[in-house]
């Protein structure tokens, strides 16, 4: 795997707990595989939210056509920082 030196900023708590948790010299590879875990399952979890909206888009399009009938007429018009 290539691999490309960054500098980021971690929390003085954090790099404690890494310290005394991973040895020196397995650090960088144990915080790319967490990192690389974290990643991966947050896509997933974006790409089963997708799905799942595209699944249902029908009953989301039923409820916009049912609510599309109020009249606003009438209602008052909301304006931001009205002062």
């Amino acid at each position: 795997m290539a691999t490309k030196r960054i500098n980021i900023s971690l929390p003085t708590a954090t790099i404690e707990r890494l310290k005394i948790a991973i040895p020196e010299g397995k650090r960088s590879q144990f915080i790319a595989e967490t990192l690389d875990d974290k990643l991966g399952r947050k896509l997933s979890l974006k790409e089963e939210i997708i799905k799942g909206l595209r699944k249902n888009r029908h009953i989301y399009e039923e409820a916009r056509k049912d609510w599309s009938v109020l009249d606003f007429e009438g209602w008052p018009e909301y304006k931001e920082n009205e002062d």
